[in-house]
């Protein structure tokens, strides 16, 4: 059962049911959110997010696949985070910015995260999201 705030965005369905976005051959990032930031599955872009939420911004997800319904994805390095307190993580697609997957502390293990100005490594064990 999913959290209240695991969110696959309205736009990533779309996107993904009518073959206008590839898990496996797109290139897509994530960003870490502000503690407080709710989730809304009416945004889009990334622009639909609050303009001071996002304190850090990964490397490319590499070594993505799919397993039992899941996508997966190797770890992830956000590179000189703004310090804060992470409420959230959100997947999206490089090429236009779509948002793709949104969870929050209802779902996502160690959230909230207090963090400073040191890289970070996220592992996705179970998958990044689930269709």
């Amino acid at each position: 059962m999913r959290g209240l705030d695991e969110v696959i965005y309205n736009r990533a369905r779309e996107l993904f049911l009518s073959g206008g976005c590839s898990w496996s051959t797109d290139e897509f990032k994530a960003v870490l959110l502000k503690s407080g930031v709710s989730s809304n599955v009416e945004h889009r872009t990334l622009a639909d997010l609050p303009a001071d939420s996002i304190l850090a911004t990964s490397s490319l997800l590499a070594s993505k696949g799919s397993a039992r319904g899941y996508a997966t994805s190797g770890p992830v390095e956000f590179l000189q985070p703004t310090p804060g307190i992470v409420g959230a993580i959100v997947i999206y697609r490089v090429e236009d910015d779509s948002l793709i997957y949104f969870a929050d502390n209802t779902v996502a293990s160690g959230l909230p995260l207090t963090i400073g100005a040191a890289s970070i490594i996220v592992n996705f064990p179970r998958g990044v999201f689930r269709l």
